[in-house]
C-alpha cells in the first residue's frame, strides 16, 4: 500500500476492515470447505441481504438486524433438516426468502433514497469506525473460538463418528461453527458485499488446499491468500479506480486458478 494513502481516515478503514475479514473468513473457510458447508455461507450471505432491508424499512441499523436474521436463520436450519428434506433444500429457502425479502422491501422503498446496495455489492470505503468495531469483535470471537475447539474440531471435521465416541459434542461445534460464519458474512457485507463475501469464504481455502497436505499448513496458507488478494485488491481500487470486492474476488480467483496449475505441473 501507498504510505500516502494512510494519511487519509478512509483509506485507513478500508485496510483496516480487508485485514480483518481476510484472516476471520479465511480461517473459518477452511472449515467450511472440508465440512462442505460452502453452499451454507452463500445462503447466508444473500439472506443476510434480506435482513439488512428489512432493518432499513423499519427504522433499524442494517447490519444489526441482518446480524439478527441470519442467527436466527442459522439457528433454524438443523431443525429444517429431516428424512423428505436434506439442509441444502433449507438452505436453499432461506436463500430465496431472504433475497425475495430484499428486493421487495426495494420496491417498496421506491422514490426515497435507499442505501441498500452497498449491502448487495460492497463498498468498503464508506466503512465507518463502527463497522470496523463489528469486524474486530466476530474476529476475535471466531479465532478465539478455532484456538480453543482446534483439536477437537480438526477430529470432528474428519472423523466425526469417533469425536462422538470419546465425547466431542459434534453437533454443538456444527452449530457454534454456522453462527460464527453467519456472523462472519455479515460482517463482511460492508466490505465486499453480500453476492461476495461467501467466495471470501471459499476460494483462500480451495486455493489452499493445493498448496499443502496438512490441516495446521492449509490454514495458514489459507489466510496468506486472504490477505494477498484483499490487500492487492484494494491497492487496484484504489490505484484504477475499481470497484473493490469484485477486485478482492477476482484476484483470490487467478490465485486459485496459479495454485491448481502448479499442483497439475508438480503431480499429487
Amino acid at each position: 500500500m501507498s504510505s500516502d494513502l494512510w494519511g487519509y481516515a478512509f483509506a485507513r478503514n478500508a485496510i483496516l476492515a480487508s485485514t480483518l475479514l481476510g484472516v476471520m473468513a479465511s480461517t473459518l473457510g477452511v472449515f467450511v470447505l472440508l465440512r462442505r458447508m460452502s453452499f451454507v455461507g452463500a445462503g447466508v450471505s444473500h439472506a443476510a441481504f434480506g435482513g439488512a432491508a428489512l432493518g432499513y424499512a423499519l427504522g433499524l441499523d442494517p447490519l444489526l438486524s441482518a446480524l439478527v436474521f441470519s442467527l436466527t436463520g442459522a439457528l433454524l436450519l438443523p431443525s429444517a433438516r429431516g428424512r423428505l428434506l436434506k439442509e441444502d433444500g433449507g438452505v436453499g429457502i432461506f436463500f430465496s426468502f431472504g433475497m425475495a425479502l430484499g428486493l421487495l422491501v426495494l420496491g417498496f422503498l421506491r422514490g426515497t433514497r435507499v442505501d441498500l446496495f452497498g449491502y448487495l455489492f460492497g463498498n468498503v470505503l464508506a466503512v465507518d469506525l463502527g463497522d470496523l468495531v463489528w469486524l474486530l469483535a466476530t474476529a476475535s470471537l471466531s479465532l478465539g473460538f478455532v484456538l480453543a475447539f482446534y483439536r477437537k474440531l480438526l477430529l470432528s471435521t474428519f472423523d466425526p463418528d469417533f469425536a462422538r465416541v470419546i465425547g466431542v459434542r459434534v453437533e454443538a461445534l456444527d452449530k457454534a461453527l454456522l453462527l460464527l460464519v453467519s456472523a462472519c458474512v455479515v460482517v463482511g457485507m460492508k466490505v465486499v458485499g453480500a453476492v461476495l463475501v461467501s467466495a471470501m469464504l471459499v476460494i483462500p481455502a480451495a486455493t489452499a488446499r493445493y498448496l499443502t497436505s496438512s490441516f495446521s499448513g492449509m490454514v495458514i496458507a489459507s489466510v496468506v491468500v486472504g490477505l494477498i488478494s484483499s490487500w492487492a485488491g484494494l491497492w487496484l481500487s484504489f490505484e484504477l479506480d475499481l470497484p473493490s470486492g469484485p477486485a478482492v474476488v477476482l484476484l483470490s480467483s487467478l490465485l486459485f486458478a496459479a495454485a491448481r496449475i502448479y499442483r497439475s505441473l508438480m503431480g499429487r
